[in-house]
Protein backbone atom coordinates (compact mmCIF):
# COMPACT_ATOMS: atom_id res chain seq x y z
CA UNK A 1 0.00 0.00 0.00
CA UNK A 2 2.62 2.28 0.90
CA UNK A 3 4.47 1.81 -2.81
CA UNK A 4 0.51 2.37 -4.08
CA UNK A 5 0.43 6.07 -2.13
CA UNK A 6 4.23 7.00 -3.35
CA UNK A 7 2.97 6.00 -6.59
CA UNK A 8 -0.15 8.17 -6.25
CA UNK A 9 1.51 11.09 -5.43
CA UNK A 10 4.22 10.94 -7.98
CA UNK A 11 1.68 10.96 -11.01
CA UNK A 12 0.10 14.23 -9.05
CA UNK A 13 3.94 15.61 -9.01
CA UNK A 14 4.97 15.01 -12.33
CA UNK A 15 1.56 16.40 -13.69
CA UNK A 16 1.94 19.46 -11.64
CA UNK A 17 5.55 20.04 -12.61
CA UNK A 18 4.50 19.30 -16.39
CA UNK A 19 1.66 22.30 -16.02
CA UNK A 20 3.94 24.86 -14.55
CA UNK A 21 6.81 24.35 -16.94
CA UNK A 22 4.43 24.93 -19.83
CA UNK A 23 1.73 27.85 -18.16
CA UNK A 24 3.51 30.04 -20.23
CA UNK A 25 3.16 28.13 -23.21
CA UNK A 26 -0.87 28.74 -22.14
CA UNK A 27 -4.12 30.72 -22.71
CA UNK A 28 -3.35 32.68 -18.91
CA UNK A 29 -7.44 31.94 -18.41
CA UNK A 30 -6.40 27.70 -19.01
CA UNK A 31 -3.51 28.09 -17.01
CA UNK A 32 -4.77 29.04 -14.55
CA UNK A 33 -8.19 26.87 -14.35
CA UNK A 34 -5.60 23.79 -14.48
CA UNK A 35 -2.94 24.47 -11.64
CA UNK A 36 -6.32 25.44 -9.38
CA UNK A 37 -7.25 21.30 -10.25
CA UNK A 38 -4.30 20.48 -9.41
CA UNK A 39 -3.99 21.85 -6.18
CA UNK A 40 -7.07 20.14 -5.78
CA UNK A 41 -5.92 16.81 -6.83
CA UNK A 42 -2.74 17.07 -4.61
CA UNK A 43 -4.79 17.99 -1.55
CA UNK A 44 -6.78 14.88 -1.96
CA UNK A 45 -4.25 12.04 -2.72
CA UNK A 46 -1.90 13.49 0.13
CA UNK A 47 -4.65 12.46 2.23
CA UNK A 48 -4.71 9.48 0.48
CA UNK A 49 -1.45 8.93 1.21
CA UNK A 50 -1.14 10.01 4.83
CA UNK A 51 -3.97 7.19 5.56
CA UNK A 52 -2.27 4.32 3.75
CA UNK A 53 0.64 5.00 5.60
CA UNK A 54 -1.12 5.47 8.89
CA UNK A 55 -2.59 2.18 8.23
CA UNK A 56 0.77 0.39 7.44
CA UNK A 57 2.88 1.43 10.57
CA UNK A 58 -0.23 1.43 12.71
CA UNK A 59 0.22 -2.44 13.68
CA UNK A 60 3.64 -4.04 14.83
CA UNK A 61 3.37 -8.32 14.32
CA UNK A 62 3.47 -9.74 17.46
CA UNK A 63 5.74 -11.66 18.65
CA UNK A 64 6.65 -15.85 17.53
CA UNK A 65 6.01 -16.80 21.34
CA UNK A 66 3.34 -13.90 22.00
CA UNK A 67 0.42 -15.42 23.56
CA UNK A 68 -2.53 -16.59 21.77
CA UNK A 69 -4.94 -13.68 22.94
CA UNK A 70 -2.72 -10.83 22.64
CA UNK A 71 -2.58 -12.00 18.59
CA UNK A 72 -6.63 -11.95 18.39
CA UNK A 73 -6.59 -8.88 19.74
CA UNK A 74 -4.18 -7.56 17.41
CA UNK A 75 -5.69 -9.15 15.09
CA UNK A 76 -9.40 -7.83 15.77
CA UNK A 77 -7.84 -4.64 15.80
CA UNK A 78 -6.37 -4.77 12.81
CA UNK A 79 -9.43 -5.67 11.13
CA UNK A 80 -11.48 -3.02 12.64
CA UNK A 81 -9.31 -0.43 11.56
CA UNK A 82 -9.00 -1.44 8.37
CA UNK A 83 -13.37 -1.45 8.21
CA UNK A 84 -12.86 2.31 8.86
CA UNK A 85 -10.51 2.84 6.69
CA UNK A 86 -12.05 1.06 3.48
CA UNK A 87 -15.34 3.08 4.10
CA UNK A 88 -12.72 6.78 4.58
CA UNK A 89 -10.71 5.17 1.43
CA UNK A 90 -13.72 4.57 -0.87
CA UNK A 91 -15.28 8.03 -0.17
CA UNK A 92 -11.96 9.44 -1.30
CA UNK A 93 -11.99 7.60 -3.93
CA UNK A 94 -15.66 8.55 -5.23
CA UNK A 95 -14.27 11.85 -4.69
CA UNK A 96 -11.25 11.31 -7.27
CA UNK A 97 -13.28 10.16 -9.66
CA UNK A 98 -15.53 12.93 -9.82
CA UNK A 99 -12.27 15.30 -9.56
CA UNK A 100 -11.27 13.08 -12.87
CA UNK A 101 -13.99 13.92 -14.57
CA UNK A 102 -13.77 17.36 -14.18
CA UNK A 103 -9.73 17.83 -15.08
CA UNK A 104 -9.84 15.36 -17.64
CA UNK A 105 -11.37 16.97 -20.38
CA UNK A 106 -9.22 20.28 -19.65
CA UNK A 107 -6.31 18.36 -19.60
CA UNK A 108 -6.51 17.06 -23.12
CA UNK A 109 -7.45 20.30 -24.27
CA UNK A 110 -3.37 20.92 -24.28
CA UNK A 111 -3.40 18.54 -26.79
CA UNK A 112 -4.34 20.85 -29.04
CA UNK A 113 -2.10 23.55 -28.92
CA UNK A 114 1.23 22.85 -31.12
CA UNK A 115 4.09 24.08 -29.19
CA UNK A 116 7.53 22.04 -28.94
CA UNK A 117 7.40 22.72 -25.39
CA UNK A 118 5.13 21.31 -24.38
CA UNK A 119 6.25 17.92 -26.11
CA UNK A 120 9.68 18.22 -24.24
CA UNK A 121 7.90 18.61 -21.10
CA UNK A 122 4.93 15.78 -21.80
CA UNK A 123 8.28 13.74 -22.69
CA UNK A 124 10.19 14.43 -19.44
CA UNK A 125 7.42 14.30 -17.04
CA UNK A 126 6.70 10.60 -18.28
CA UNK A 127 9.85 9.34 -17.08
CA UNK A 128 9.30 10.89 -14.13
CA UNK A 129 5.50 9.04 -13.93
CA UNK A 130 5.88 5.43 -11.92
CA UNK A 131 5.39 2.70 -14.80
CA UNK A 132 1.57 2.47 -15.22
CA UNK A 133 -0.57 0.51 -17.82
CA UNK A 134 -0.92 2.79 -20.70
CA UNK A 135 -4.05 3.04 -20.44
CA UNK A 136 -3.74 4.19 -17.05
CA UNK A 137 -1.02 6.92 -17.63
CA UNK A 138 -2.54 10.27 -18.34
CA UNK A 139 0.53 11.60 -20.02
CA UNK A 140 0.87 9.02 -22.11
CA UNK A 141 -2.65 9.37 -23.31
CA UNK A 142 -2.40 12.65 -23.73
CA UNK A 143 1.33 11.80 -26.14
CA UNK A 144 -0.60 9.87 -28.26
CA UNK A 145 -4.01 11.82 -28.84
CA UNK A 146 -1.28 14.88 -29.81
CA UNK A 147 0.48 12.78 -32.17
CA UNK A 148 -3.16 11.76 -33.24
CA UNK A 149 -4.07 15.78 -33.82
CA UNK A 150 -0.71 17.03 -34.90
CA UNK A 151 0.92 13.95 -37.25
CA UNK A 152 4.33 15.61 -37.28
CA UNK A 153 4.70 15.04 -33.29
CA UNK A 154 6.74 11.96 -32.48
CA UNK A 155 5.80 9.63 -29.46
CA UNK A 156 8.52 6.85 -28.35
CA UNK A 157 7.14 2.92 -29.08
CA UNK A 158 3.90 4.82 -30.40
CA UNK A 159 2.77 3.13 -33.92
CA UNK A 160 -0.64 4.42 -35.12
CA UNK A 161 -3.13 1.89 -35.81
CA UNK A 162 -4.45 0.45 -39.03
CA UNK A 163 -6.98 3.18 -40.38
CA UNK A 164 -7.78 2.05 -43.43
CA UNK A 165 -10.53 -1.27 -44.07
CA UNK A 166 -12.32 -3.47 -46.53
CA UNK A 167 -15.48 -5.09 -46.15
CA UNK A 168 -14.25 -8.51 -46.16
CA UNK A 169 -12.27 -7.67 -43.09
CA UNK A 170 -15.33 -7.79 -40.53
CA UNK A 171 -15.60 -11.00 -41.64
CA UNK A 172 -18.97 -13.10 -41.96
CA UNK A 173 -21.26 -10.48 -40.39
CA UNK A 174 -25.21 -9.13 -40.64
CA UNK A 175 -26.02 -5.33 -40.56
CA UNK A 176 -28.91 -4.47 -38.00
CA UNK A 177 -30.58 -1.15 -38.08
CA UNK A 178 -30.89 1.18 -34.94
CA UNK A 179 -34.29 2.31 -34.60
CA UNK A 180 -34.40 6.49 -34.92
CA UNK A 181 -30.87 6.64 -36.21
CA UNK A 182 -28.70 6.14 -39.40
CA UNK A 183 -26.51 3.77 -37.48
CA UNK A 184 -26.61 0.33 -37.94
CA UNK A 185 -24.99 -2.45 -35.51
CA UNK A 186 -22.23 -4.98 -36.94
CA UNK A 187 -22.94 -8.80 -36.03
CA UNK A 188 -20.28 -10.54 -36.48
CA UNK A 189 -20.97 -14.46 -36.64
CA UNK A 190 -17.43 -16.13 -35.99
CA UNK A 191 -15.77 -13.49 -33.27
CA UNK A 192 -16.16 -14.94 -30.24
CA UNK A 193 -14.64 -11.21 -28.72
CA UNK A 194 -16.04 -7.74 -30.58
CA UNK A 195 -19.02 -9.03 -32.28
CA UNK A 196 -20.82 -6.16 -32.10
CA UNK A 197 -19.27 -2.92 -34.16
CA UNK A 198 -21.27 0.09 -35.09
CA UNK A 199 -21.27 1.45 -38.90
CA UNK A 200 -22.21 5.27 -39.38
CA UNK A 201 -21.84 5.92 -43.46
CA UNK A 202 -20.57 9.48 -44.25
CA UNK A 203 -21.52 10.67 -47.73
CA UNK A 204 -18.42 12.46 -49.84
CA UNK A 205 -20.56 14.77 -52.01
CA UNK A 206 -18.19 15.31 -55.73
CA UNK A 207 -17.78 18.91 -54.28
CA UNK A 208 -16.40 18.42 -51.26
CA UNK A 209 -15.07 15.02 -51.31
CA UNK A 210 -11.40 15.60 -50.63
CA UNK A 211 -12.22 17.70 -48.08
CA UNK A 212 -14.41 15.43 -46.80
CA UNK A 213 -12.18 12.59 -46.69
CA UNK A 214 -9.21 14.23 -44.87
CA UNK A 215 -11.50 15.26 -42.35
CA UNK A 216 -13.02 11.73 -41.56
CA UNK A 217 -9.28 10.55 -41.45
CA UNK A 218 -8.15 12.93 -39.05
CA UNK A 219 -11.23 12.24 -36.70
CA UNK A 220 -11.06 8.75 -37.21
CA UNK A 221 -7.22 8.74 -35.83
CA UNK A 222 -7.89 10.71 -33.04
CA UNK A 223 -11.05 8.17 -32.00
CA UNK A 224 -9.23 5.52 -32.50
CA UNK A 225 -6.87 6.97 -29.12
CA UNK A 226 -9.94 7.70 -26.86
CA UNK A 227 -11.03 5.88 -24.18
CA UNK A 228 -14.64 5.36 -24.06
CA UNK A 229 -15.10 5.39 -20.81
CA UNK A 230 -13.28 8.71 -20.23
CA UNK A 231 -14.22 10.70 -23.15
CA UNK A 232 -17.84 9.54 -23.82
CA UNK A 233 -17.23 8.48 -27.51
CA UNK A 234 -16.92 5.22 -28.94
CA UNK A 235 -13.54 3.84 -30.11
CA UNK A 236 -13.21 4.13 -34.08
CA UNK A 237 -11.90 0.58 -35.07
CA UNK A 238 -11.71 1.86 -38.81
CA UNK A 239 -12.67 2.97 -42.21
CA UNK A 240 -13.83 1.59 -45.40
CA UNK A 241 -14.28 3.62 -48.26
CA UNK A 242 -16.79 2.73 -50.71
CA UNK A 243 -16.06 4.38 -55.01
CA UNK A 244 -18.28 4.27 -58.23
CA UNK A 245 -17.33 0.92 -59.89
CA UNK A 246 -17.37 3.11 -62.89
CA UNK A 247 -15.51 6.06 -61.75
CA UNK A 248 -13.73 5.04 -59.01
CA UNK A 249 -14.94 8.41 -57.68
CA UNK A 250 -15.11 8.37 -53.63
CA UNK A 251 -18.73 7.91 -52.64
CA UNK A 252 -19.05 7.35 -48.88
CA UNK A 253 -16.87 6.09 -46.21
CA UNK A 254 -17.97 4.04 -43.25
CA UNK A 255 -16.40 4.94 -39.75
CA UNK A 256 -16.69 1.54 -37.73
CA UNK A 257 -16.78 1.81 -34.18
CA UNK A 258 -15.89 -0.65 -31.61
CA UNK A 259 -18.11 -0.97 -28.86
CA UNK A 260 -18.08 -1.49 -24.80
CA UNK A 261 -18.32 -5.56 -23.94
CA UNK A 262 -21.36 -6.52 -24.83
CA UNK A 263 -23.67 -8.33 -26.74
CA UNK A 264 -26.75 -6.58 -26.32
CA UNK A 265 -27.78 -4.19 -29.70
CA UNK A 266 -27.63 -0.47 -28.27
CA UNK A 267 -30.72 1.87 -28.58
CA UNK A 268 -31.05 5.09 -29.17
CA UNK A 269 -31.90 7.89 -27.11
CA UNK A 270 -34.78 8.76 -28.92
CA UNK A 271 -36.34 5.78 -28.90
CA UNK A 272 -35.82 5.84 -25.25
CA UNK A 273 -37.58 9.17 -25.44
CA UNK A 274 -40.54 7.76 -27.08
CA UNK A 275 -41.22 4.36 -24.99
CA UNK A 276 -42.27 7.02 -21.72
CA UNK A 277 -40.98 4.58 -19.38
CA UNK A 278 -40.64 5.94 -16.28
CA UNK A 279 -36.28 6.42 -15.81
CA UNK A 280 -34.16 7.74 -12.67
CA UNK A 281 -32.71 11.35 -11.95
CA UNK A 282 -29.76 9.55 -11.06
CA UNK A 283 -30.18 8.02 -14.49
CA UNK A 284 -30.84 10.62 -16.48
CA UNK A 285 -27.72 12.99 -14.52
CA UNK A 286 -25.67 10.43 -15.60
CA UNK A 287 -26.62 10.34 -19.01
CA UNK A 288 -26.36 14.05 -19.30
CA UNK A 289 -22.60 14.22 -17.41
CA UNK A 290 -21.73 11.56 -20.77
CA UNK A 291 -23.26 13.82 -22.70
CA UNK A 292 -21.52 16.82 -21.65
CA UNK A 293 -18.24 15.69 -21.20
CA UNK A 294 -18.08 13.80 -25.07
CA UNK A 295 -18.98 17.43 -26.56
CA UNK A 296 -15.97 19.09 -24.74
CA UNK A 297 -14.17 15.52 -26.43
CA UNK A 298 -15.14 16.52 -29.71
CA UNK A 299 -14.05 20.23 -29.61
CA UNK A 300 -10.62 18.72 -27.96
CA UNK A 301 -10.03 16.90 -31.16
CA UNK A 302 -10.15 20.52 -33.00
CA UNK A 303 -13.53 19.65 -34.70
CA UNK A 304 -17.68 21.16 -34.06
CA UNK A 305 -20.05 18.22 -34.41
CA UNK A 306 -22.79 20.43 -36.10
CA UNK A 307 -25.41 17.55 -35.32
CA UNK A 308 -26.20 17.53 -31.46
CA UNK A 309 -29.72 15.31 -30.69
CA UNK A 310 -31.06 12.47 -29.70
CA UNK A 311 -30.93 9.92 -32.94
CA UNK A 312 -27.14 10.23 -33.05
CA UNK A 313 -26.79 9.18 -29.09
CA UNK A 314 -26.31 5.63 -28.54
CA UNK A 315 -27.20 4.39 -25.21
CA UNK A 316 -25.70 0.71 -24.31
CA UNK A 317 -26.81 -0.72 -21.34
CA UNK A 318 -24.61 -1.46 -18.30
CA UNK A 319 -24.82 -2.26 -14.21
CA UNK A 320 -24.03 1.03 -13.45
CA UNK A 321 -27.32 2.96 -14.51
CA UNK A 322 -30.76 1.92 -15.19
CA UNK A 323 -30.92 3.78 -18.30
CA UNK A 324 -26.96 2.39 -19.62
CA UNK A 325 -24.39 4.33 -20.95
CA UNK A 326 -24.58 7.48 -23.27
CA UNK A 327 -22.11 8.13 -26.71
CA UNK A 328 -22.58 10.78 -29.03
CA UNK A 329 -22.57 9.84 -32.55
CA UNK A 330 -23.56 11.38 -35.85
CA UNK A 331 -20.64 12.54 -37.38
CA UNK A 332 -21.90 12.97 -40.35
CA UNK A 333 -21.85 16.93 -40.97
CA UNK A 334 -18.95 17.83 -38.23
CA UNK A 335 -16.12 19.95 -39.80
CA UNK A 336 -12.67 20.87 -38.42
CA UNK A 337 -13.09 24.35 -36.53
CA UNK A 338 -10.75 26.01 -38.59
CA UNK A 339 -12.05 25.12 -41.90
CA UNK A 340 -14.31 26.81 -43.63
CA UNK A 341 -18.14 26.48 -42.45
CA UNK A 342 -21.11 25.64 -44.91
CA UNK A 343 -23.68 28.27 -44.85
CA UNK A 344 -26.75 25.63 -45.93
CA UNK A 345 -28.83 23.98 -43.85
CA UNK A 346 -32.52 22.29 -44.44
CA UNK A 347 -36.11 22.95 -43.76
CA UNK A 348 -36.74 19.97 -41.90
CA UNK A 349 -38.16 21.19 -38.06
CA UNK A 350 -36.93 18.18 -36.10
CA UNK A 351 -33.80 18.58 -36.70
CA UNK A 352 -33.78 22.46 -36.90
CA UNK A 353 -35.28 22.54 -33.33
CA UNK A 354 -31.38 21.64 -31.71
CA UNK A 355 -29.69 24.36 -34.11
CA UNK A 356 -29.37 27.90 -32.93
CA UNK A 357 -31.53 30.09 -34.11
CA UNK A 358 -28.45 31.41 -36.09
CA UNK A 359 -27.85 28.34 -37.96
CA UNK A 360 -31.77 27.50 -38.43
CA UNK A 361 -33.35 27.06 -41.83
CA UNK A 362 -32.00 26.35 -45.64
CA UNK A 363 -29.68 29.19 -45.79
CA UNK A 364 -28.06 30.16 -42.52
CA UNK A 365 -26.95 33.23 -40.47
CA UNK A 366 -23.65 32.65 -38.90
CA UNK A 367 -20.51 30.64 -39.41
CA UNK A 368 -20.86 27.57 -37.18
CA UNK A 369 -18.76 28.13 -33.69
CA UNK A 370 -18.48 25.60 -30.91
CA UNK A 371 -21.34 27.76 -28.82
CA UNK A 372 -23.56 26.62 -31.17
CA UNK A 373 -23.11 23.15 -30.13
CA UNK A 374 -23.42 24.10 -27.05
CA UNK A 375 -26.80 25.22 -27.44
CA UNK A 376 -27.32 21.68 -28.72
CA UNK A 377 -26.28 20.05 -25.70
CA UNK A 378 -28.73 22.85 -24.13
CA UNK A 379 -32.10 21.51 -25.82
CA UNK A 380 -31.27 17.69 -25.56
CA UNK A 381 -30.72 18.38 -21.85
CA UNK A 382 -33.75 20.32 -21.43
CA UNK A 383 -35.59 16.86 -23.30
CA UNK A 384 -34.35 14.37 -21.47
CA UNK A 385 -34.50 16.38 -18.06
CA UNK A 386 -38.33 16.96 -18.80
CA UNK A 387 -37.91 12.88 -20.54
CA UNK A 388 -40.46 13.96 -22.98
CA UNK A 389 -39.26 13.66 -26.15
CA UNK A 390 -39.83 17.19 -28.64
CA UNK A 391 -40.04 14.72 -31.30
CA UNK A 392 -42.99 12.37 -32.02
CA UNK A 393 -43.94 10.05 -34.60
CA UNK A 394 -47.55 9.15 -34.25
CA UNK A 395 -47.66 5.51 -35.48
CA UNK A 396 -44.08 4.70 -34.45
CA UNK A 397 -42.32 4.56 -37.28
CA UNK A 398 -39.38 6.11 -38.05
CA UNK A 399 -40.64 6.16 -42.15
CA UNK A 400 -43.66 8.33 -41.08
CA UNK A 401 -43.80 12.45 -40.70
CA UNK A 402 -42.79 13.57 -37.19
CA UNK A 403 -45.06 16.09 -35.39
CA UNK A 404 -44.13 17.94 -32.34
CA UNK A 405 -44.13 16.27 -28.62
CA UNK A 406 -46.54 17.46 -25.83
CA UNK A 407 -43.96 18.94 -24.33
CA UNK A 408 -43.55 21.57 -27.33
CA UNK A 409 -47.32 21.99 -27.76
CA UNK A 410 -47.99 22.91 -24.76
CA UNK A 411 -45.76 25.86 -24.90
CA UNK A 412 -47.70 27.18 -27.89
CA UNK A 413 -45.15 25.68 -30.58
CA UNK A 414 -46.65 24.00 -33.39
CA UNK A 415 -43.54 23.82 -35.68
CA UNK A 416 -43.56 22.09 -39.29
CA UNK A 417 -41.04 22.29 -42.28
CA UNK A 418 -42.99 25.64 -43.52
CA UNK A 419 -42.16 27.51 -40.69
CA UNK A 420 -37.99 27.50 -41.21
CA UNK A 421 -38.66 28.73 -45.05
CA UNK A 422 -37.92 31.83 -43.75
CA UNK A 423 -35.23 34.10 -43.56
CA UNK A 424 -36.62 36.08 -40.30
CA UNK A 425 -34.23 35.45 -37.32
CA UNK A 426 -36.83 36.96 -35.20
CA UNK A 427 -38.96 33.79 -35.93
CA UNK A 428 -36.03 31.21 -34.85
CA UNK A 429 -35.31 33.89 -32.20
CA UNK A 430 -38.72 32.96 -30.99
CA UNK A 431 -38.50 29.03 -30.69
CA UNK A 432 -35.44 29.46 -28.39
CA UNK A 433 -37.08 31.79 -26.29
CA UNK A 434 -39.88 28.89 -25.71
CA UNK A 435 -37.42 26.66 -25.10
CA UNK A 436 -36.12 28.79 -22.33
CA UNK A 437 -39.39 29.58 -20.94
CA UNK A 438 -40.15 25.81 -21.38
CA UNK A 439 -36.65 25.05 -19.16
CA UNK A 440 -37.26 28.16 -16.12
CA UNK A 441 -41.20 27.12 -15.68
CA UNK A 442 -41.10 23.27 -15.92
CA UNK A 443 -37.39 21.86 -15.12
CA UNK A 444 -36.67 22.91 -11.76
CA UNK A 445 -39.63 20.51 -10.01
CA UNK A 446 -38.78 17.79 -12.33
CA UNK A 447 -34.36 18.52 -12.03
CA UNK A 448 -33.99 20.56 -9.52
CA UNK A 449 -32.47 24.33 -9.67
CA UNK A 450 -28.89 23.09 -10.42
CA UNK A 451 -29.65 21.20 -13.56
CA UNK A 452 -31.90 23.90 -14.44
CA UNK A 453 -29.51 26.60 -14.54
CA UNK A 454 -26.92 24.29 -16.74
CA UNK A 455 -29.43 23.75 -18.95
CA UNK A 456 -30.44 27.92 -19.58
CA UNK A 457 -26.36 28.31 -19.58
CA UNK A 458 -26.50 26.37 -22.76
CA UNK A 459 -29.94 27.89 -24.57
CA UNK A 460 -28.36 31.54 -23.60
CA UNK A 461 -25.08 31.00 -24.72
CA UNK A 462 -24.82 33.30 -27.36
CA UNK A 463 -27.25 35.57 -25.84
CA UNK A 464 -25.40 39.18 -25.28
CA UNK A 465 -25.77 39.44 -21.53
CA UNK A 466 -24.25 36.31 -21.19
CA UNK A 467 -20.47 37.47 -20.80
CA UNK A 468 -19.17 33.31 -20.14
CA UNK A 469 -19.60 33.06 -24.07
CA UNK A 470 -20.65 35.07 -26.26
CA UNK A 471 -17.65 35.67 -28.98
CA UNK A 472 -15.07 38.06 -29.01
CA UNK A 473 -11.68 39.26 -28.19
CA UNK A 474 -11.44 36.87 -25.28
CA UNK A 475 -12.90 33.48 -27.13
CA UNK A 476 -11.01 33.85 -30.23
CA UNK A 477 -7.49 32.64 -28.77
CA UNK A 478 -5.38 30.86 -31.79
CA UNK A 479 -5.82 27.31 -31.01
CA UNK A 480 -9.66 27.82 -29.65
CA UNK A 481 -9.20 27.27 -26.06
CA UNK A 482 -11.16 29.34 -24.06
CA UNK A 483 -14.34 28.36 -24.97
CA UNK A 484 -13.69 24.83 -24.16
CA UNK A 485 -12.08 25.82 -20.78
CA UNK A 486 -15.21 27.72 -20.14
CA UNK A 487 -17.46 25.01 -20.83
CA UNK A 488 -15.53 23.13 -18.62
CA UNK A 489 -16.10 25.42 -15.79
CA UNK A 490 -19.72 26.38 -16.35
CA UNK A 491 -21.18 23.53 -17.76
CA UNK A 492 -19.14 20.66 -16.93
CA UNK A 493 -18.38 21.39 -13.76
CA UNK A 494 -21.54 22.10 -12.39
CA UNK A 495 -23.31 18.81 -13.51
CA UNK A 496 -20.40 17.18 -12.02
CA UNK A 497 -21.66 18.76 -8.59
CA UNK A 498 -24.94 17.21 -9.10
CA UNK A 499 -25.28 14.20 -7.29
CA UNK A 500 -28.80 12.19 -6.89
Amino acid sequence: MAELALGIVGITGAVDTSIKSISDSLDPEFAESQLKLVEILGTKLYQLASRLENYTSSFGTAAEGAPLRRKWTEQYQRFKFSTKLKSSLDKLVDELRAWSDLFDPSWYHISRISNNAIDYTLLKAESQVPHLDQNADPIRRLQTLRAAINPGTAVAGYKAPPLNYHEGTLGAHKDEIILYSAATVIERTNFRTQNILIRERIPCPPETASQVKSDIESLARRLQQVDPEVFGLLQCYGLIKHRDPNTKALQAIDVIYRTPDTTEHPTSLRQHLLRQRPTSITAIVQLAKELIKSVSYVHTCNFVHKNIRPENILIFSNNQSSLGKGFLLGFDQFRNVNFQTSYFGDFAWHRNIYRHPQRQGPFVQDRYRMQHDIYSIGVCLLEIGLWQSFVWYPDFSANTMPISGEAIREIGLQLTDKVFETRDLNTFMQIKDCLVTLARSNLPLRMGDRYTEIVLACLTCLDPENETFVAGPGLEDEDGIVVGVRYIENILLKINDISV
